[in-house]
């Protein structure tokens, strides 16, 4: 669930528009939004977009980078401390790369936007609701 306010910056996509509004929200009606100098229906928006980051992503990212790190300190310490010759442990080499291969798809597979329509919908508040957002 996503709260605008007026001054907050939204990032939408219209229907049967090429081009994606990057602005703040002027003012906000039972019907419309006012996005800098238009106004644009909620049923005309088709997907808005946030710029925050998803958790999973991040995690995905953190699991890449253990898994290759692992891989690259256990061969370092078998080349370099022990003077044994490159090898794969399999303990290591098992948990390195389920590390790569569940983190990768995670860090890459991100969500572009929230399509408006069954699942998202957008809604105009009233003071009373519990969906409310109080302007600081």
């Amino acid at each position: 669930m996503h709260r605008f306010l007026p001054g907050d910056y939204i990032y939408v996509k219209v229907k049967n528009d090429p081009v994606r509004y990057h602005t703040y929200i002027n003012n906000i009606f039972d019907d419309a939004v006012v996005l800098g100098d238009d106004t644009i229906s909620y049923r005309a928006i088709e997907r808005t977009y946030t710029g925050q980051k998803k958790f999973l992503s991040g995690l995905g990212k953190t699991m890449f980078q253990v898994g290759i790190g692992l891989f690259v300190i256990d061969q370092f310490n078998n080349v370099v401390v022990q003077g044994n010759p490159a090898t794969l442990d399999s303990g290591v080499t098992t948990v390195s790369l389920a590390c790569v291969a569940v983190g990768l798809p995670l860090w890459l597979i991100k969500k572009d936007g929230e399509e408006i329509g069954y699942k998202y919908k957008l809604l105009a508040v009233d003071e009373r609701s519990p969906f409310y957002r109080k302007q600081n």
